[in-house]
């Protein structure tokens, strides 16, 4: 584990400082009150809380009174699929990379500590493993978080398994906090997005991407009998609603991008695209949606 990330972590559930215990390889509170403890599994801190934080309902869950114990499906969401750098389509692996360049043009190559919240198969640890930024990759899936950083062993590369919604981080810590496509999946987007907020520092920039106003379509379980939304995705956000989960003072910080023509890839125009570097692309992208308004991708920044 490298000292630089010691340095920034908290008691997911106190917010105590940790201290690192290096006979049982643990980090151990330093609040005598809780003795909370947490494991370090291949230089990767495990600090997801015994008891997770409450948080408010989702929609669906509260129409159906039932409960959602988000911590343990992506733990089995990540034991289930390989996350992988790449797909097995063309199409879906060019728009993929065209939301990961969206993120990385807005954050400078340079010595800036950043966190990639929902790290999956560790495209950013890929992309910055040369670029001189410090990066924390952390992920609520003990497998993923574990298997980035064999993966990718750079000097100043370090992961942590953790939940966004219980952040073991002290406040003012990272330059840039980046999330892609996680945010739809979380029960408490308004809680998200302010514990992010807090962990970043003053004038930094927080990087959210997301499928754009997507109609959320629903499937009967085959377990429970009741509807359950297609990939797991239980928001949809545009750059209305969204102003609905972020804190009044940072409203007038924040910028959009909407992108991602959705007649592009059906037209197979990856062919032909994926050659282009980014800012020609965004340009093609959207005088496409000029013409046909059909974005399919979301992305909003604030700066703290």
């Amino acid at each position: 584990m490298k000292n630089f990330i010691l340095n920034l972590l908290v008691d997911p559930v106190d917010k105590s400082k940790l201290e690192f215990d290096l006979v049982n390889n643990k980090l151990i509170s330093t609040n005598p009150e809780n003795n909370y403890r947490y494991s370090i599994e291949e230089n990767t801190p495990i600090l997801l809380p015994a008891k997770p934080q409450n948080f408010k309902k989702d929609n669906i869950h509260q129409d159906f009174n039932t409960e959602f114990d988000y911590t343990e499906h992506y733990k089995k969401d990540a034991e289930t699929f390989e996350y992988v750098l790449g797909h097995d389509v063309a199409t879906t692996d060019h728009d993929f990379r065209r939301i990961r360049e969206s993120i990385t043009q807005r954050i400078p190559k340079s010595n800036q500590l950043i966190l990639d919240v929902g790290c999956g198969g560790g495209w950013a640890a890929n992309y910055y493993k040369d670029k001189g930024n410090k990066l924390v990759s952390m992920d609520i899936a003990k497998k993923n978080s574990i298997n980035v950083l064999k993966n990718f062993p750079f000097e100043n590369h370090n992961s942590v398994c953790a939940d966004v919604l219980n952040l073991p981080f002290a406040e003012n810590s990272f330059d840039y906090i980046f999330s892609s496509e996680v945010i739809e999946h979380v029960p408490d987007p308004n809680l998200f997005i302010n514990n992010l907020l807090s962990i970043l520092k003053p004038n930094g920039k927080l990087i959210i991407t997301s499928p754009y106003n997507e109609k959320l379509d629903y499937h009967l379980c085959i377990h429970c009998n009741n509807l359950t939304p297609k990939h797991a995705h239980l928001h949809s956000f545009n750059e209305s609603n969204i102003f609905n989960f972020i804190p009044e003072k940072y409203k007038s910080k924040i910028k959009f991008l909407i992108f991602g023509n959705k007649y592009l890839p059906k037209l197979r125009t990856h062919i032909i695209l994926k050659y282009l570097p980014y800012k020609v692309w965004l340009l093609v992208d959207k005088l496409a949606n000029k013409l046909v308004n059909k974005p399919e991708r979301f992305l909003f920044e604030i700066e703290k």
